[in-house]
């Protein structure tokens, strides 16, 4: 073979070599972590994720790592800060990520371990924090240790809620649904047409208030109650009213809810708000009423 061609294969050796080293060892490991893994051609030169989602007795959380033992420190953490819960976790192994990346995204699961329920996002434009807290001291603290370590261009927006104990947090669960029923029932956009399941566009908006209260009050279930005007059979309003509180869960689970969250019921012609008798008022009664559970 001319000395050309050895020098060709040489460098191409030099290249391959290496990279097919990195690949065996990111998806072979320990033998326990291609199944918290997701496919590593397809991460290993993206932007860092990371995710988290903390409810009572429950933890959600995606991140990009540097190396198995940064997947290991992580699951120590989460081990010894989350006792008890219930914990899913899906690691992406990363390449060229920033030094400060391992210490960065501890400091995340550090803040979140000072609330009781907390949604965080990274994204192009920084870290999106939202939460409720009973320890507002542990966590402003916290906070302001990560701030520290964020590197330049990356920014925490935070929106944090404090109450003092579950209960005051189902109280201001209670009280923001209420606000939510207040503003349907004002604005009529969940208003049914006589005999109609269906959804008009403009009770979209409403959905998606829906939708993030759900995320913010994740410890509770949302019951969904249809009701009819007095037209027609008593059984066929039951099947109506079903049906339309189910067209609306549906649109709720499209947004992301679990469906097990969400419990439907239909009422018929029961608790009419206003006279059957006029126009206006069968139509006040087509409607959808909520309550946390």
């Amino acid at each position: 073979m001319s000395g050309h061609r050895l020098g060709v294969l040489r460098l191409f050796l030099m290249v391959l070599l290496p990279l097919a080293a990195v690949l065996l060892a990111r998806n072979l490991g320990d033998g326990s972590r291609p199944d918290t893994h997701d496919d590593v051609s397809a991460t290993l030169y993206a932007p860092p994720v990371l995710s988290v989602q903390l409810g009572r007795k429950w933890l959600e959380f995606s991140v990009t790592t540097a190396s198995a033992e940064h997947e290991a420190a992580l699951l120590a953490f989460v081990e010894n800060q989350f006792p008890d819960t219930s914990v899913q976790t899906r690691f992406q192994p990363g390449l060229l990520l920033q030094p400060e990346w391992e210490d960065l995204s501890t400091g995340i699961l550090r803040l979140v371990a000072t609330t009781v329920s907390a949604t965080v996002v990274l994204d192009a434009s920084g870290i999106h924090f939202r939460g409720v807290t009973e320890n507002p001291g542990d966590y402003e603290m916290h906070l302001q240790l990560l701030r520290k370590k964020l590197p330049d261009g990356i920014d925490i927006m935070a929106d944090v809620i404090t109450v003092e104990s579950a209960a005051r947090m189902r109280d201001l669960c209670a009280r923001n649904l209420a606000e939510i029923a207040n503003q349907t029932k004002a604005a009529r956009t969940m208003a049914f047409k006589e005999s109609s399941a269906d959804l008009s566009d403009a009770a979209e908006p409403l959905l998606d208030r829906l939708a993030e209260f759900a995320y913010d009050c994740r410890d509770y279930k949302i019951a969904i109650l249809g009701y009819t005007d007095a037209s027609g059979p008593a059984e066929w309003n039951k099947q109506v009213s079903k049906a339309r509180a189910q067209a609306v869960a549906a649109q709720l689970i499209q947004r992301g809810i679990a469906e097990d969250r969400l419990l439907v019921e239909g009422r018929g012609a029961e608790s009419p708000l206003a006279d059957n008798d006029t126009v206006q008022g069968r139509a006040q009664n087509r409607r959808i009423e909520f309550e946390i559970r």
